[in-house]
């Protein structure tokens, strides 16, 4: 209406008679009525599919810049472009068309050959600015728009590679950015633009598939597969290495050990005794995270620390971070403190350079030792930093990991149930169509709401399920998931079943950091029950030990169950410490310590009715119907005995 409006007040039309039948045609009815200068110098600006600039469109209308001036005030007059106030292009005005529409109709009036020409001309005015990696998305846009629409093949041909290397500097600008998806874009666009003959192939696949990876694409598989294949026919057997150990990264996010491991192995084998620092310092840096992973802490320190010293020579603070959170790691995974400041450190180097793809690590690892070191407040805030960063970078993996860690420690372990269930549910949801890692430890989230719930079945269900998926994704991850369903089993008093996973998680290892996480302490819980408190304690650390985790399972392994539950309380696991206390509560009343013992189960009932756990309010009525007789004229905490 505001065109119409224009035009009736320019052509003096009467709007009872000449109203048109589309916006379209009415704003092609005001450019046709415009002055031939002036329309031209419109169509021209129209390549532009954002803004334009003065001296742009004179050089793509082949005018004086002194024409091209007088032409935009004319036109900005009649409404058809504003000014802006700053301009992305120093000494130059910066315009635009005040409608998308006002711009496409322009456009559509040239003819397909005069838009070649014209996406020709402001391609070569904007490579004359230098700096190509800032304007490499526009030089794109224009050199591919040209090369689409000429009809000359030798034309072609020669605008071909121009446009190819915008392509990759745009993308090499957006992967700077961390901007992951618009990288892998302009990547895909470059290979698709780049002869399969060509020595710059098997490079640019590689990017590419290094792009599509830190985006979370599915295509990343498949992708990382063509740039090996690539890479080998090239006999460029360090960047193949390369490639190795990240398709060994997806592995891992996908829980697949077995391919992880294969990976690896044929990384080493290609990286060989020599190469590239940067390559090198790469693989040996995968190399030890995925061995760490795999539960083999001796190694992973001793490739951490070859990396270490091949990265000393370059300037690659990113890497650097990802190597300093790796040996950190592997540090703590021995029990050696300077671990936490190696961490520290890395995630220090990762904020402070920018390097932000190391950082989602460096905050979730720091929370993980520090939640295992008995930290209250950190652990929780440092997991919604790594979620935040990865968030905004759009790396999807880190996204993924540290969701899994939120719903397990900073939901379900502080007592917020309902929120952790549906949390659970989207997570696992998901996996359905894109699988993580990280899916047995949230499927072992539910399970333990579904037992705490009263569906012990769908608990021990869900439990099993998610120990094939830790099988599958590695011993550390076994480990956690044996525990957790023997203490499910435990619960439900299959005994022979818990202590056949108790014996399993046993034999599994001594002396590693990765034991005493969160499902492991509950195994200690039930060991009385299953018998295994003699075998418990023998991997204790020594008694003057003060990590918290082996602290917190001394005390339970001595029946010290109050000291557990002030433990768990003063770090904000409310599950848990209703689990000590109700322990704490039979204890004493085995001991005929009733008063002491209906302090602890008021705790724990008080906290397992607000998350509707049926299973334990039942255990506890149980506990208090064996001591009724002795509780006479009195109330107890549930209120279904008193007299």
């Amino acid at each position: 209406m505001e065109q119409y409006a224009s035009l009736a007040r320019d052509r003096q039309l009467d709007p009872a008679v000449d109203v048109p039948d589309t916006v379209r045609t009415v704003i092609a009815a005001r450019i046709d009525a415009l002055p031939a200068s002036e329309k031209r110098l419109l169509r021209s600006a129209a390549v532009f599919p954002d803004v334009f600039w003065t001296g742009a469109v004179a050089a793509v209308d082949a005018i004086d810049r002194r024409s091209a001036d007088a032409h935009l005030h004319a036109l900005e007059r009649k409404q058809f472009i504003d000014r802006r106030r700053r301009s992305s292009v120093a000494g130059e005005t910066e315009l635009a068309f005040r409608h998308v529409l006002l711009r496409d109709v322009a456009y559509g009036q040239l003819t397909r050959a005069a838009r070649a020409d014209r996406h020709q001309r402001a391609a070569s005015w904007i490579g004359a600015l230098g700096r190509s990696h800032d304007h490499a998305d526009m030089l794109a846009h224009h050199y591919e728009s040209a090369l689409a629409l000429h009809a000359d093949e030798e034309v072609r041909e020669a605008l071909r590679p121009r446009a190819r290397d915008a392509y990759v500097d745009a993308a090499v600008r957006a992967f700077a950015l961390h901007a992951f998806e618009a990288a892998a874009t302009s990547y895909g666009r470059a290979v698709e633009l780049t002869a399969k003959h060509d020595a710059r192939r098997p490079e640019l696949l590689f990017q590419l598939a290094r792009s599509l990876y830190l985006s979370g694409d599915t295509a990343a598989e498949r992708a990382l597969h063509d740039a090996r294949i690539a890479l080998l026919s090239a006999g460029q057997r360090h960047a193949a290495a390369e490639a190795c150990a990240l398709t060994a990264e997806l592995w891992w996010h996908r829980g697949r050990r077995r391919d992880l491991e294969e990976e690896l192995e044929r990384a080493l084998e290609l990286l060989g005794e020599h190469g590239p620092p940067e390559v090198r310092a790469r693989v040996l840096e995968a190399v030890a995270r995925f061995r760490g992973k795999t539960g083999d802490h001796a190694a992973a320190f001793g490739a951490a620390r070859d990396a270490l010293l091949a990265v000393e020579s370059i300037d690659a603070p990113e890497l650097l971070a990802n190597i300093l959170i790796t040996l950190g790691v592997s540090r703590w995974q021995m029990r050696d403190r300077r671990g936490v400041a190696d961490i520290e450190r890395g995630l220090e180097l990762a904020v402070r350079s920018n390097a932000l793809t190391a950082a989602p690590r460096g905050y979730s690892n720091l929370a993980h030792v520090l939640a295992q070191d008995g930290d209250p407040t950190r652990p929780q805030e440092l997991l919604l930093a790594s979620q935040h960063v990865a968030e905004r970078l759009g790396e999807r993996h880190s996204v993924r990991r540290t969701r899994a860690n939120i719903i397990g420690f900073a939901t379900y372990g502080r007592g917020d149930w309902d929120e952790a269930l549906r949390l659970a549910n989207e997570f696992i949801a998901e996996c359905e169509t894109s699988p993580h890692v990280s899916e047995h430890q949230v499927r072992t989230v539910r399970a333990a709401i579904w037992l705490g719930r009263g569906d012990a079945d769908a608990a021990i269900a869900e439990d099993e399920l998610a120990l094939e998926l830790a099988r599958a994704a590695g011993a550390q991850s076994t480990r956690w998931q044996l525990a957790a369903t023997a203490y499910v089993y435990a619960e439900v008093d299959q005994l022979e079943r818990a202590r056949m996973y108790a014996d399993e998680v046993l034999s599994l290892g001594h002396g590693e950091r990765a034991f005493w996480a969160g499902q492991v302490f509950l195994l200690g819980t039930v060991a009385d029950q299953l018998g295994i408190d003699d075998r418990m304690q023998a991997l204790l650390g020594p008694p003057e030990s003060d990590w918290f985790e082996e602290r917190a399972l001394r005390a339970v392994l001595a029946g010290d169950y109050e000291h557990a539950a002030t433990m768990m309380a003063g770090f904000g696991r409310r599950t848990v410490e209703a689990l000590m206390r109700l322990r704490a509560g039979r204890s004493l009343l085995i001991r005929n310590k009733h008063a002491d013992a209906l302090a602890q189960l008021q705790g724990a009932i008080s906290f397992y009715r607000s998350v509707d756990a049926h299973h334990y309010l039942a255990k506890i009525d149980t506990l208090l119907a064996s001591v009724r007789p002795r509780l006479t004229e009195r109330r107890t905490p549930t209120g279904r005995f008193a007299k």
